[in-house]
């Protein structure tokens, strides 16, 4: 295959050689084990052959999601639904189960951490050993016996500490669904914080991280406010804090809330040692790859930030507005790349968020880094960057606005993996000081685009904004019927008033006020509901069209839009729509 691809890409092949040896040579090895040993134990008892056999089939394929999933989605037991999938993962032989959809990330490639090496060696000595009892006669039988106990303990121990893991499956811990069903299904983390007036910055981290089986973490930081009485700062969850201590090891009460920390030092501390480790379903840092963008909380951030958007079922990138200084050890097995300077996993340097990628991954061009055998997307080169400038300044020419904050300048690229996108969409781009994270650059306008919507604040909805971005940077589908079809702006007042009426009634019932109406109550809502949904995509669709593209204002809207969505603004993105459109509609009636 890698001659065949005409990959050239060493690591790569390295990769394939070692996905050979694990899902081919020592799977089939081990299912000729498991036969022999079956055989020499059950001999003529072909039914229990045969039915162990389709348990292994059964527990290696996507076959069990149905029912392993049976116990959250049905009696809401989180406990039962990960004993479940804990004893599947023990028993699968083959790393990527037979029926796997989900596509392979390159930077992390094949699944293949320490733990499944170690239960393929166990699965090769325990039918071994199981045989050889079956085989051997007198005192050495019991000495097997402890041998087999010995190997099935010691794997399971060894298998409850694998750590960060790339689970590309449907459980509520996946990279696919974890967060999202951590924020919303299962109720964690607060549904609205409290205002968080900004009472100090971090002025420098000192990191040592240690990537083995999951991130182990000791972070010194300093803060430019030693007067506080408290502190707080936003963790993600998935990280279990040892300690906090100050500079000389006194140790520093807290409290812990999900992902937020409030921290009660002594006058004048300045700083603070957080010990911690753990890891998260989709950032993850283990042996075989590490994905750790800035914007996302692996370390302490000052201050309490939302993680996830309950509203747009996406991600939140609240980002400091001030550099801090970082100073960053790395211990790990893999080359790590970083967005500041440095070599051999040290790095230096000033920014707003630390970005570290390792796995499959290189430097492409100057300061362009992406996975070298991607296919999705070319690899990113200066002439895309150029194209993307030149996209930004002439948008900002047509809005009469300073492309300056806009451009790409010579911030670093990183390119992560398109998977990020299955579960979020806010991470097509993210831009900070000094770097940005994209999960795909197809070509300069496109990028433009997302470094623009970058920019926007995190209220808006995607849909809607990605029209309107359409619109400015004229790259609409003009085949599109809906763009065609010359909309009438009285009649789509009309359509927008329904629409938001309907979109504050539906709003207003919670899941629990929805459990205590009378019936009579909970038909109207469903009602309301089902016409909410319906209207909800086309009402979007129809109202950025005609403002940015049809209207004889539409340079007007483009421009109040720009400022809408780049300011602090919690005005509702449609109430915008309805003024521009109101008054449009009082503008022919004079």
């Amino acid at each position: 295959m890698y001659f065949f691809i005409h990959a050239q890409y060493p690591p790569f092949l390295l990769h394939l050689l070692k996905l050979s040896l694990l899902y081919f040579v020592l799977a089939f090895s081990i299912g000729g084990m498991l036969g022999t040993a079956m055989a020499a134990i059950l001999k003529s008892r072909r039914l229990a052959v045969y039915s162990l056999t389709l348990i292994f089939l059964f527990l290696n394929t996507r076959a069990t999601e149905a029912l392993f999933r049976t116990p959250y989605l049905l009696f809401n037991s989180y406990g039962g639904e990960k004993l479940l999938y804990n004893i599947k993962d023990f028993f699968t032989i083959v790393p990527l189960e037979l029926g796997s959809t989900f596509e392979v990330a390159p930077l992390y490639g094949f699944p293949m951490e320490p733990y499944r090496w170690m239960l393929a060696v166990f699965w090769l000595l325990f039918p071994l050993t199981l045989i050889l009892y079956e085989c051997i006669a007198g005192k050495k039988k019991k000495m097997i016996l402890a041998v087999s106990s010995l190997l099935l303990l010691l794997a399971v121990g060894l298998f409850s500490l694998r750590g960060s893991t790339l689970l590309m499956d449907m459980r509520t811990t996946s990279f696919v669904i974890g967060d999202n069903m951590y924020y919303t299904e299962m109720g964690h983390g607060p549904a609205v914080l409290a205002e968080n007036p900004k009472k100090f910055a971090i002025k420098k981290y000192i990191m040592d991280f240690t990537v083995s089986n999951e991130l182990h973490a000791v972070v010194d930081l300093t803060v430019d406010n030693p007067n506080l009485e408290k502190y707080d700062f936003t963790l993600y969850h998935g990280y279990k804090l040892k300690s906090i201590s100050t500079a000389d090891g006194k140790p520093v009460p807290f409290v812990r809330e999900e992902d937020y920390l409030t921290v009660s030092p002594a006058p004048d501390t300045d700083r603070l040692v957080f010990r911690y480790y753990g890891k998260s379903p989709k950032y993850y840092a283990n042996c075989q790859g590490i994905t750790l963008p800035g914007y996302f909380a692996y370390y302490p951030k000052a201050g309490k930030h939302e993680i996830w958007s309950q509203v747009n079922n996406s991600y939140v990138f609240d980002l400091p507005s001030t550099d801090s200084e970082y100073i960053v050890s790395i211990h790990s097995n893999l080359k790590v790349f970083c967005n500041l300077e440095g070599n051999n996993n040290s790095f230096q340097g000033k920014s707003n968020g630390l970005t570290l990628l390792a796995g499959m991954y290189s430097q492409v061009a100057d300061k362009l880094y992406a996975e070298p055998i991607r296919e999705d997307a070319p690899v990113p080169n200066a002439a895309m960057i150029r194209k993307a400038d030149a996209s930004i300044t002439e948008a900002c020419k047509r809005l009469q606005r300073s492309p300056e904050p806009f451009l790409i300048g010579d911030r670093k690229i990183f390119q992560v993996p398109r998977t990020f996108h299955l579960n979020s969409q806010t991470e097509s781009a993210v831009v900070m000081s000094d770097h940005i994270t994209t999960d795909g650059i197809y070509d300069g306008k496109n990028f433009a685009m997302e470094i623009m919507q970058a920019h926007f604040n995190q209220q808006r909805e995607p849909v809607f904004s990605s029209c309107y971005l359409s619109c400015l940077f004229d790259s609409l589908n003009k085949n599109d019927p809906l763009v065609k079809t010359r909309m009438n702006h009285v009649s789509l007042l009309k359509e927008l008033d329904e629409f938001l009426y309907l979109e504050s009634q539906v709003n207003s019932i919670t899941p629990e006020k929805l459990r205590t109406l009378p019936e009579p109550e909970i038909v109207e809502y469903s009602k309301r509901k089902q016409r909410y949904d319906e209207m909800f995509l086309t009402t979007h669709l129809k109202t950025a069209y005609y403002l940015f593209y049809q209207s004889p204002c539409k340079e007007d809207n483009l421009r109040a839009y720009f400022d809408f969505f780049t300011s602090d603004s919690k005005e509702h993105y449609l109430d915008l729509a309805e003024k521009l459109l109101r008054e449009e509609v009082e503008h022919a009636d004079r």
